[in-house]
């Protein structure tokens, strides 16, 4: 009964950590009820899609449910279609490459197999959460950047860097999804691959949100500077017209 009790207790603080997670990104308060609304739904949709027969809900279940959720929570700010996508995909593919990195590189130094992991709720819950507390320091880490980046228009600078970004993500899950399909199709391993294609997302991921970064801060600057050339400019003006007063004043005397 305490065994029960407690993998409860572990699986629904995983899946209120995934939604916080998501809600940090998007720098989105909600009251206490709807987090709780969110939790049902969230636990729900993962019962539906884990024991679905339906190819696209049961690979695509988790990557779903937080699209769904990014264009349900972004009806009232009306952000960019490519940013609610960004949102969407950015957490869960954040905390899958985390969890794999866990997985398929930490755990065999511990003598804990991925079969051990699969297998074991006592093992594959808590270690859930640990990849949960890298991503939000990852997210932390960036934490100015993404909130910029929830303010950006349609005709924004980066734009075209969100669309790689998200074209990037899709890959990553389709192509991983893929490896995972003919694996339990074929009962060939494709174990190694699937590591490969990890470590290789791991490096572009980190590259991109650095690239991102970067010029996001490089726009953000440019504005400083023009606001402070215009205001140079106002000034300057303002000091010529000034000095016209005097010298029409100095004349007529």
């Amino acid at each position: 009964m305490l065994t029960t009790l407690w993998l409860l207790f572990l699986t629904l603080l995983s899946a209120g950590l995934e939604i916080i997670l998501f809600l940090y990104l998007m720098g989105q308060k909600i009251r206490l009820r709807y987090f709780f609304l969110l939790l049902i739904f969230n636990l729900a949709f993962n019962f539906i899609y884990n024991h679905s027969s339906w190819f696209i809900i049961k690979f695509w279940g988790e990557d779903i449910y937080y699209l769904l959720l990014s264009f349900l929570l972004s009806t009232k700010t009306k952000k960019p279609l490519k940013i609610k996508i960004f949102n969407g995909l950015f957490p869960d593919i954040l905390n899958n490459l985390s969890l794999r990195l866990i997985t398929f590189f930490i755990f065999p130094f511990f003598n804990i197999s991925i079969t051990d992991y699969q297998s074991s709720l006592l093992i594959s819950i808590p270690s859930s959460i640990a990849p949960l507390c890298l991503s939000f320091l990852f997210i932390k880490l960036f934490k100015g950047s993404f909130t910029i980046l929830q303010k950006q228009k349609s005709n924004s600078p980066i734009q075209h860097i969100i669309i790689v970004a998200n074209f990037f993500m899709f890959g990553y899950t389709l192509l991983l999804q893929i490896l995972m399909y003919l694996e339990n199709t074929t009962h060939s391993s494709t174990l190694e691959l699937r590591k490969l294609c990890v470590v290789i997302s791991l490096v572009l991921f980190f590259i991109m949100i650095v690239f991102l970064d970067r010029n996001i801060r490089e726009m953000i600057q440019g504005q400083l500077d023009f606001q402070k050339n215009l205001q140079l400019e106002n000034l300057y003006t303002y000091n010529k017209h000034i000095e016209g007063l005097y010298n029409s004043v100095r004349s007529f005397r």
